[in-house]
């Protein structure tokens, strides 16, 4: 009977020397079962199993177009030369004998009036003239008048105020009717009344619209003469 319980006692010794290598380097206290279930649980905030990922930046957006209308347009050069002799067409077309004499330098778009007249409303339809005119960057006037003349204004002489106040009406109606002619730009206008001389330059769409302007001009009561100087963006074909 002794015998066998030691046999019995060796025998379980045996078996435990045996499977203890099974499990050594499991973590104490967990049994072979758990050790696998937690070799399987990875640990999500580990940057070596999960590691962050890398924002990607936003695309840079390309350039685009300034907004219709936000960039200042360029005036147009024009050659000395060809100012000269539309200065000189212009103040023909006033039909006023006393502009005639008028004489004019031009050099670098900037225009140098000199000679004399008899009466205000002259020099200021020849300086007009040449203010109105695409392509003209400055007016200097040496415009002067003739000996013995008394500036009418500063008398109140009641002709002078009375011319004053037509030219005043003749540049009211001549807005209004311009402003019914389709895709005109009256910004772009300039519209000036002297002497029941309508002068009017600037910039219209086409040479349709220049057409269109001289026939309002042309119909427009109490006006004697005209210089139309307007220069159209698009050409004809």
């Amino acid at each position: 009977m002794n015998r066998l319980a030691v046999v019995f006692v060796l025998c379980g010794l045996a078996l435990a020397g045996l499977a203890a290598p099974l499990w050594a380097d499991d973590d104490p206290g967990s049994s072979p079962g758990q050790a696998q279930d937690d070799d399987d649980t990875t640990d999500e905030h580990d940057p070596a199993v999960n590691p962050t990922p890398t924002p990607t930046p936003a695309p840079t957006p390309e350039a685009t177009e300034p907004a219709p209308g936000t960039l200042k347009k360029a005036k147009k050069i024009v050659p000395d030369p060809v100012l000269r002799e539309k200065i000189h067409a212009g103040l023909a077309a006033t039909r006023r004998a006393d502009l005639q004499g008028i004489a004019f330098e031009v050099k670098g778009g900037v225009v140098t009036m000199s000679g004399r007249v008899k009466t205000l409303q002259d020099r200021s339809l020849a300086e007009a003239v040449a203010r109105t005119l695409p392509g003209v960057a400055e007016v200097k006037s040496k415009i002067t008048l003739a000996p013995g003349f008394r500036p009418p204004v500063a008398e109140k002489d009641p002709r002078l105020l009375t011319q004053i106040a037509i030219d005043e009406a003749i540049r009211k109606e001549l807005l209004r009717r311009l402003a019914k002619i389709s895709g005109l730009r009256m910004s772009q206008l300039q519209v000036e009344v002297y002497g029941q001389v309508a002068v009017i330059g600037g910039t219209v769409p086409t040479p349709l619209h220049i057409e269109r302007v001289r026939h309002t001009v042309k119909f427009t009561r109490d006006i004697r003469s005209m210089v139309i100087q307007l220069q159209a963006e698009q050409e004809d074909e």
